[in-house]
């Protein structure tokens, strides 16, 4: 199981992207984007922003409390899984009992949020914001059988959060909880 979650983050952050580009770019499928509000954080923001790529098992696991996590998938969980995903990120996940993504934060080491609105162009994606930064919604599609939002932690060379749940309120809903919390342990 943990060989299928460290293939998933890897996917999630480098592969399925770039697969999923090539073959909505292929397709001729169009994407609806926006220019990034969030600023850049500098200096000891930035540091600040950089520990929590850092994170370990109990606080980023923690970020969610008892019951939040199969509340939001709508459904029973498993037990908090946390990965360090091979210096590409860290991420804790909660998968249903049919195996799926239930409820899933990760904060990539890799790539920024730039990167991310790059890479998810060729997608169906739509900006937004999460508590007061910038966001990425990406719909459920034929590489990522869940529903994603990315979120900005500061500017676009920042590191983001991404957050994964088997439907488009969900996955809304745990980012609207989890990324307050996230920030205030910067």
């Amino acid at each position: 199981m943990e060989t299928r979650s460290v293939r998933l983050v890897a996917s999630g952050w480098l592969l399925v992207a770039t697969v999923t580009a090539a073959a909505c770019s292929a397709s001729g499928k169009t994407t609806s984007t926006g220019a990034s509000s969030t600023t850049p954080a500098s200096g000891q923001a930035a540091a600040k922003l950089k520990v929590l790529t850092t994170l370990d098992q109990s606080k980023l696991c923690g970020l969610l409390h008892s019951g939040e996590p199969a509340k939001i998938a709508g459904g029973p969980t498993a037990t908090a899984r946390y990965l360090n995903t091979l210096g590409l990120g860290i991420v804790c996940e909660w998968d249903t009992s049919a195996g799926g993504t239930g409820a899933y934060i990760g904060i990539s080491t890799s790539t920024d949020f730039a990167n991310a609105q790059q890479t998810d162009k060729a997608l169906a994606t739509t900006t937004g914001e999460v508590d007061g930064h910038d966001a990425l919604f990406v719909p459920r599609g034929p590489f990522n059988p869940y529903f994603t939002v990315q979120v900005a932690l500061g500017g676009p060379d920042d590191a983001y959060v991404e957050y994964r749940a088997p439907t488009a309120a969900a996955a809304a809903t745990l980012a609207k909880t989890v990324t307050p919390r996230l920030l205030a342990l910067a």
